[in-house]
């Protein structure tokens, strides 16, 4: 499903969208063009907000390249940006097969931390005020509350 087709998820704003191809080369562009516009949009009001923002990004532009896309040049990642008031949320999608998001979700209540797979997961709930997951696990929307 391409993002076009979704809502705003009660989002207010759109600020950025933004599509390019799932290849590792691109990840640091992606994670800087979505910071910036967080900055530019007020959005990122010190050093802290700015690595919890930065952590929660990273890892979800990781696992949509390497196990969404895996690392598939021909395979897109779809980047939607939203703000409203004092919060902002973000959705990336992959093009990849998707996973058993609800499986690795548990284990992240079980607190597997010890487990070779799922950390970047920990990592995203650990820094984001929501985080969920759409169609097969191949859409991830994780919010931040400022308030």
């Amino acid at each position: 499903m391409n993002l076009k087709d979704d809502v705003n998820f009660g989002f207010g704003k759109l600020i950025l969208e933004h599509t390019a191809a799932g290849t590792p080369e691109i990840k640091q562009t992606l994670l800087e063009i979505v910071l910036s516009k967080l900055q530019d949009e007020g959005m990122i009001k010190d050093s802290d907000e700015k690595i919890r923002a930065m952590s929660a990004l990273d890892e979800a532009i990781v696992n949509a390249i390497f196990h969404g896309n895996k690392k598939d040049p021909s395979k897109n990642i779809h980047i939607r940006l939203y703000t409203d008031n004092n919060r902002w949320g973000v959705c990336i999608e992959d093009e990849g097969d998707g996973f058993d998001y609800k499986k690795a979700l548990k284990r992240k209540a079980d607190d597997d931390k010890l487990s070779e797979h799922g950390r970047g997961i920990i990592i995203i709930m650990k820094q984001m005020d929501s985080v969920e997951y759409f169609d097969n696990g191949n859409k991830l929307f994780m919010t931040r509350d400022l308030s």
